[in-house]
């Protein structure tokens, strides 16, 4: 068995485009969920938005994941025509642009993204566990030696996919708290992050100063 290391990383959230704003956005206990006006026609109107990538664009998921992948090839050094990809699309869904509603296929996104990579080039799409399992998937393909390198990670994008779940109610229908911890059937909502943050800002601490 090969020993599996992490050489480089990309992220694109609520907190900005980069690794480093996520992780200070983390550690300092900041929220990502805010009010969304545009939201306004839905029951909860509260969300996790990316704002560095323009709302208006048909192609807002592809430019993410690009963006974030982009970061991780260049913190790696690696050329994506000598490197894997294992990623997750999660589930078709349509973008909002000025000519109406465009369908993003799931498929089609993750064809755009593979083009450039080397084999293994595989997709993932098991809803909300898919980015999770795409890094799993990367895990056990570096580890067993059937490739050397692989970027892997998952995205979503599009506004209706948003609109679908508030309309099977598989989303909170109260603006409630940015921290939700789920066990089973019970749900303990935080209006806000914890006013004690000091363990896990020293953690993070000693975490960032193990890596300097």
């Amino acid at each position: 068995m090969n020993r599996v290391v992490v050489t480089g990383t990309g992220a694109v959230s609520p907190f900005g485009a980069t690794p480093a704003a996520l992780w200070r956005g983390l550690i300092e206990g900041r929220a990502g969920i805010r009010s969304l006006p545009r939201m306004g026609q839905l029951e909860v109107t509260s969300g996790g938005e990316v704002d560095d990538i323009p709302l208006d664009r048909v192609d807002r998921d592809e430019l993410m994941a690009t963006r974030a992948i982009d970061d991780a090839l260049t913190e790696a050094h690696r050329d994506p025509t000598a490197t894997g990809l294992v990623w997750g699309t999660g589930l078709d869904t349509y973008q909002r642009s000025a000519d109406g509603l465009a369908h993003r296929s799931a498929g089609r996104c993750f064809a755009a993204l593979a083009a450039r990579f080397a084999a293994p080039r595989r997709m993932i799409a098991v809803a909300c566990a898919t980015g999770t399992a795409a890094i799993g998937e990367a895990f056990r393909l570096v580890r067993s030696g059937r490739t050397e390198v692989c970027v892997a990670g998952g995205f979503q994008g599009g506004d209706v996919g948003v609109e679908a779940a508030n309309a099977a109610r598989r989303v909170e229908q109260r603006d409630v708290a940015p921290l939700e911890l789920r066990f089973g059937v019970r749900k303990i909502h935080w209006t806000r992050p914890p006013q004690d943050m000091s363990h896990l800002q020293a953690g993070a601490r000693q975490h960032l100063a193990a890596d300097s």
